[in-house]
């Protein structure tokens, strides 16, 4: 994906290394799908199937369902530093951890009339973030419930 000039100093060759490693990692199809209570949230990334099943032992995945007044994490490109599960998040938001090999992870004790939207990025520092998914309510699940009826 990127290559170091022949020329390039080791600093630089490192640099260049973790970025193509961060965009291998980068989220994306980010979906948002309403259960009864809750929200289960998926992602897709850049790495091959075939390497996700040789092993358990993936990265994990920082997973942040923010409210949908939450607007300013929106617009939010590198995640800042590598978080842990004790860590609050700045904006008061819910986050998961997720292993690379699971890509989803399941919200719950959400309220039914507020909406909310996911950010996912790999937990560490500098990593992206994906393009945040479209807001979704737990509500919707019983207004699809009743069409179904």
């Amino acid at each position: 994906m990127f290559k170091a000039h022949p020329t390039s100093q080791p600093a630089e060759m490192k640099f260049i290394r973790q970025i193509g490693r961060r965009l291998r990692y980068l989220p994306h199809s980010i979906k948002l799908k309403p259960y009864p209570g809750g929200i289960l949230v998926s992602w897709e990334d850049n790495k091959a199937e075939s390497f996700r099943m040789l092993g358990p032992n993936g990265p994990d995945y920082h997973v942040m369902l923010h409210n949908d007044n939450c607007a300013n994490t929106k617009t939010a490109l590198l995640h800042d530093k590598a978080a842990l599960p004790s860590d609050v998040v700045p904006c008061g938001c819910r986050q998961q951890f997720a292993r690379q090999t699971h890509r989803m992870c399941l919200f719950t004790g959400l309220s039914h009339t507020s909406t909310y939207y996911a950010t996912i990025a790999l937990n560490e520092d500098r990593a992206f973030y994906g393009v945040p998914s479209d807001p979704v309510s737990p509500g919707a699940y019983k207004d699809v419930k009743a069409a179904l009826q």
